[in-house]
């Protein structure tokens, strides 16, 4: 259960709640959530969230926006080493894909894709393709940087993505258990690993 809101929140916090809600929302039935739905539980009026959003749509890009934004933050910040970069993304795309809301939410959408393309597609394109272009762009700055082997960067990025998650999200969408996370870390670094050796430049004579 959400906690009872405090009375009459303003600005940024009433967001906040709309946000938290909704995502709750399209986790649990999908695009059939109502704005009265997520209204009632934000604790806001119905008028509160069209003040924010004009459409469930828009409602639905802000919602898929920020679950991803501290993912794509991370691809962003080019901290540290290659390695450790990619380390830290496949780490954080781990947690974010494999948890239960977000394997029950791909249920939803795959399963109402046809009733509601044009909101399939909007998390396709800021979710999936957004994650794998910003991923692309880090590689790409590594291969003209003469750090990796030159190749298709969108290449190299769907590689890697689909590696980090492979058969863990595929046994998950089937009810199957979730990995252990005591070996996630480790995990983890072995598919980097193994993806850098892929892309390293050849030796030089």
């Amino acid at each position: 259960m959400i906690p009872s809101p405090p009375p009459s929140p303003t600005g940024n916090e009433n967001v906040d709640r709309v946000l938290e809600a909704a995502r709750q929302l399209f986790c649990e039935v999908g695009f059939r959530a109502s704005i009265d739905k997520v209204a009632e539980r934000a604790g806001v009026a119905r008028q509160t969230v069209y003040n924010h959003f004009e459409s469930k749509a828009d409602l639905f890009r802000a919602v898929m926006q920020r679950v991803c934004a501290d993912l794509h933050a991370s691809l962003q910040a080019r901290d540290g080493s290659l390695r450790e970069q990619l380390v830290d993304f496949s780490v954080k795309f781990r947690a974010h894909i494999l948890t239960p809301e977000s394997v029950n939410a791909h249920r939803m959408i795959v399963s109402e894709a046809p009733r509601f393309p044009d909101l399939s597609l909007d998390f396709l394109e800021n979710g999936p393709t957004r994650t794998r272009r910003q991923l692309a762009d880090l590689l790409k700055h590594e291969m003209d940087a003469g750090r990796l082997l030159a190749a298709d960067p969108l290449e190299a990025a769907e590689m890697l993505i689909e590696t980090v998650v492979g058969f863990d999200h595929t046994r998950l969408l089937f009810g199957g258990d979730p990995p252990d996370a005591s070996k996630e870390q480790g995990k983890v670094e072995r598919i980097v690993d193994v993806f850098l050796r892929a892309y390293a430049l050849p030796p030089t004579s």
